[in-house]
């Protein structure tokens, strides 16, 4: 038998800097050495359906491959590839020659990684917004795939999808979980027929990038308050050129599995608000169920764990599948009020509570204009971009987003202003002909109040509404009040003080 790396024989002399409490990271395809300062990964001399690393010259190359892509992520980890020399039985790393390769990187605290820190409790809702702005930017500048390419094309979709559902066919399953993949397959099939022409549009529109390609929590630490991602996947670039919403759907399908959507939510926010790929929803449920399936196949290959248990945790993942690919009915939530009525803070809380999908017309604005969320703009009422034309493209550019956000069963909150009725009646018009609930959530505060809170708001300068004093003044003397018809559809808000905002969440999930 041809004598193999065995990291029982790894100890502190094995390096040539002082060791702190070794320790061993083992994974299907890897060992990652911890020796306190640096961390070294090998890689397994293994050669699987997905992956081969059975010669040296393999493991050199993906070592060597890995620190490349994982340096365009985080160069403040990833060091250098060095030799492991010694024996077998006597690992020296950093001599020569050569019985195997490491990657090095300096090492982190584990308890930063935010698998454990959501674990612990220590994830916040800005937590969750950094993330999905911090995806969000990855993907704007990650490299497209040419339109000849065959990654992200319907075959390369579906190949992965059904080789997880072989895979977990292959293994001693109890007949109510198979019975449960099975339905769960029939699903991904459902969806994939119905998604066939839109998934071909994502490659023509130039969303298959170059991605990370397993940015689960656990790939994600944070350094110094920032997060970072780190072991992105080297050995197969089909799983790396992907949608970017299939990357996106892992941290927002780990959230929901652990109980968080409230945080899967602020991350898918922060995302689509940044990134303005709201079509991409329609292809979400596709992929968060997947991922949740991948979690369910490496649950199941998890040897550690007894049989009860790895059924248990395999069950809880498909379960999790089935909820993600399930259509709900979508509401259609109007904010309706002056500048600084309260209108985006309710409908922030709102968002991560219902759960749902928030517009801000002042960011899509500005971005039809190519302008950032707080790049200011003359705000003269009927000028420039705020002119009328402007802002009846603006309307009906919500429009087409809300009917993204509600096709692929998500709630829509539209946080604008609506202080026109032709505003709202596009909106009431679309809701008739869908047969979705609309609410028109009307916010209102004394004038004074709403003076003060703008002073405020202009000197602070992180908004992104560029509305003066002027403009509220021009709004309260132009706006037109609400119809019988669209009193109906009214809930009134008062955010002079402290409005019951989660209770206000649960009333709206309630059946019209």
């Amino acid at each position: 038998m041809t004598p193999q790396f065995d990291p029982a024989c790894v100890d502190a002399a094995s390096f040539d800097h002082p060791v702190d409490n070794l320790r061993i990271i083992e994974t299907h395809i890897s060992w990652v050495f911890l020796t306190g300062r640096f961390a070294y990964k090998i890689k397994k001399p293994v050669n699987l359906d997905f992956v081969d690393f059975h010669t040296l010259d393999l493991r050199k190359h993906f070592c060597e491959t890995e620190l490349r892509l994982n340096r365009k992520l985080a160069p403040q980890l990833y060091l250098d590839v060095i030799p492991v020399g010694g024996t077998f039985a006597q690992p020296r790393f950093g001599s020569t020659p050569a019985i195997d390769y490491a990657v090095r990187m300096h090492q982190f605290a584990q308890h930063e990684r935010l698998d454990h820190l959501l674990a612990e409790g220590q994830l916040n809702l800005q937590d969750g917004a950094d993330l999905g702005a911090y995806i969000a930017e990855i993907h704007l500048s990650a490299q497209r795939a040419d339109d000849d390419d065959d990654f992200g094309k319907i075959r390369s979709v579906v190949s992965p999808i059904f080789m997880n559902y072989r895979t977990l066919d292959d293994l001693p399953l109890s007949d109510i979980l198979r019975d449960r993949l099975y339905a769960q397959r029939q699903r991904d099939v459902q969806l994939l027929r119905r998604l066939r022409k839109t998934l071909s549009q994502r490659h023509a529109d130039g969303f298959i990038r170059d991605c990370h390609g397993d940015l689960h929590l656990g790939n994600l630490v944070r350094l110094n308050h920032q997060i970072v991602a780190f072991d992105r996947l080297e050995f197969d670039p089909a799983l790396r050129w992907i949608d970017v919403i299939n990357e996106a759907a892992f941290p927002y399908m780990d959230f929901i599995h652990n109980g968080r959507t409230d945080l899967a939510f602020e991350f898918l926010n922060a995302y689509l608000e940044r990134t303005g790929d709201y079509a991409g929803l329609a292809v979400l449920p596709l992929y968060a169920a997947y991922k949740a399936i991948i979690r369910a196949k490496v649950s199941a290959c998890n040897t550690s764990m007894t049989a009860s248990l790895r059924e248990k945790d395999i069950t809880m993942h498909v379960d999790c599948a089935a909820r993600l690919s399930r259509r709900t009915a979508p509401k259609i939530l109007l904010m309706h009020g002056f500048s600084c009525s309260g209108k985006s803070r309710v409908a922030n809380t709102l968002k991560s509570v219902l759960p749902a999908i928030r517009l801000r017309a002042d960011v899509e604005r500005k971005r039809s204009f190519g302008l950032a969320p707080l790049e200011r703009a003359a705000a003269k009422p009927g000028g420039g971009i705020y002119s009328a034309s402007a802002t009846q493209a603006l309307y009906q550019r919500l429009l087409s987003l809300v009917r993204h956000i509600t096709d692929a069963g998500f709630h829509a909150i539209v946080d604008a202003t609506f202080l026109m009725a032709w505003q709202r009646t596009l909106f009431l018009e679309l809701a008739e002909s869908t047969a979705y609930d609309l609410v028109i959530i009307d916010c209102k505060a004394p004038v004074s109040v709403l003076r003060e809170r703008l002073a405020r708001r202009n000197a602070a300068d992180d908004d992104p509404s560029d509305a003066t004093t002027d403009v509220l003044t021009w709004q309260l003397e132009n706006s037109d009040a609400l119809t019988t018809v669209e009193k109906a559809y009214r809930v009134a808000v008062n955010t002079d003080g402290n409005p019951d905002l989660p209770g206000l969440a649960k009333a709206l999930l309630k059946p019209q």
